[in-house]
């Protein structure tokens, strides 16, 4: 049977033996063997973070190339006080992923992405970019903690995932080859992979959702897994998925006829819809921390910048309606929510001026054509937030933010208070 580092280094081409059926698109399961690596002790210290974006990968978690290891790690600024024991598998002995904490732990390595699990913030998922020479070969690991970083499990990246929290210190991360399933990766430092059977049926209690990519479309289905064993089974969709969230028990996406915005809230068993008027323009999900108030925004292709042109609002009494954003000046958004009390949030990149101030602007009540900054609290009161990520949660929205000198910080108050936020 083959091992982690193979399951998590091999193409499509290389796990045929392994495949699984799911309706309309044959996915990989390959089994692979539980492995386990040294629970490591975090190393403190100042980091250089740099906040990047996200793009389609062809290679999965992997051992790299061997003749190419990452330079001499910085030795950690304080002692543990209690040495992590070494994890056995089943009698195969110790197994310690060297080159994936080599990469966590140097100081010049820089934060390509975080993942919190919102019911247990202790639970954290780090993905780490590590830049030799001129960056032409990057290196990535994922660090797995379910205790805040006192201790981790790394594993390593042949290039960067879409990692999703699955609960207990466990996250699904999404592969980007067309067709393949995700693998869970714990804080004890194992290794599942997702093994999906062919039977549709609703997202049950205790599962977790998670993406299978595909080539030409973003997105081909959309798996229940059980984060304890790894089994899956699809979800029922009506439609092609153009890009999806979950907030709570809802499931919305995109659907890419159209577009129409469709969700569910009952795992999938029935869905809704709404068509949107934005034919021709990119549109994005907008997490809500409001129950009842559900959004889009929609935007030409501006390149490397999202114009902010159009979102589309329906609230629970059914009521849809459309604002249309001034483009004197044109404003380029990197990230949106709705805030628990209804209003639109929205972190504003660039504008087309140039003069305006960037950073997160809040919407006037219902007004959602109308923004002004949001007063933030320390230490975003004297320099910009670097916004990393806004997530929804169960009437909850957190937004992760980055100073200057690569300190992470969470706020839960729409950015009034921060506390600072440890990522490896």
């Amino acid at each position: 049977m083959r091992d982690l580092d193979e399951l998590l280094t091999g193409r499509i081409g290389d796990a045929a033996a392994d495949v699984a059926r799911i309706p309309d698109f044959d996915a990989l399961a390959a089994r692979g063997r539980r492995r386990t690596t040294v629970r490591r002790t975090a190393a403190a210290g100042a980091a250089a973070l740099a906040v990047v974006t996200v793009i389609g990968a062809t290679q999965w978690l992997g051992g790299g190339d061997p003749s190419s290891e990452p330079g001499p790690v910085a030795p950690p600024t304080s002692t543990p006080s209690a040495p992590a024991e070494p994890k056995t598998d089943h009698g195969t002995g110790p197994i310690s992923d060297a080159r994936a904490e080599a990469i966590v732990s140097n100081p010049a390595a820089t934060l390509f992405s975080l993942t919190v699990d919102p019911d247990d913030p202790d639970s954290r998922a780090s993905v780490w970019q590590l830049c030799p020479a001129q960056c032409d070969n990057p290196k990535y690991a994922v660090a797995i903690t379910d205790d805040g970083y006192t201790t981790y499990a790394a594993f390593r990246l042949a290039n960067p995932v879409e990692v999703r929290s699955a609960g207990s210190g466990r996250f699904l991360a999404e592969r980007w080859d067309p067709g393949a399933t995700p693998f869970l990766l714990d804080a004890d430092g194992t290794g599942t992979a997702v093994v999906a059977d062919d039977t549709e049926a609703p997202l049950s209690a205790g599962e977790v959702v998670a993406a299978v990519h595909g080539s030409g479309v973003p997105i081909i289905g959309l798996l229940a897994v059980d984060p304890g064993t790894g089994a899956a089974h699809p979800i029922p969709l009506p439609s092609g998925v153009a890009t999806w969230q979950q907030d709570g028990e809802r499931i919305s996406f995109l659907d890419y006829n159209g577009p129409t915005a469709r969700w569910t809230d009952d795992g999938g068993a029935t869905w809704s819809s709404h068509p949107l008027d934005a034919e021709n323009l990119l549109t994005q999900l907008v997490p809500s921390a409001d129950p009842d108030r559900h959004a889009v925004v929609a935007g030409g292709d501006g390149a490397t910048l999202f114009p902010f042109n159009v979102v589309h609002r329906w609230d629970g009494d059914g009521a849809v309606q459309r604002f249309d954003q001034s483009s004197s000046p044109q404003a380029y958004i990197a990230h949106q929510a709705v805030l628990p009390d209804g209003r639109l949030l929205i972190d504003v990149e660039d504008w087309s001026d140039g003069d305006a101030p960037t950073g997160l602007h809040v919407s006037a009540g219902d007004d959602w054509t109308r923004f002004t900054p949001v007063r933030l609290g320390a230490p975003f009161d004297r320099e910009p937030a670097q916004v990393l990520g806004i997530q929804a949660h169960h009437g909850v929205l957190t937004i992760d933010a980055v100073t200057a000198d690569g300190a992470v910080h969470r706020s839960t108050d729409a950015g009034a208070t921060w506390q600072p936020l440890v990522v490896r």
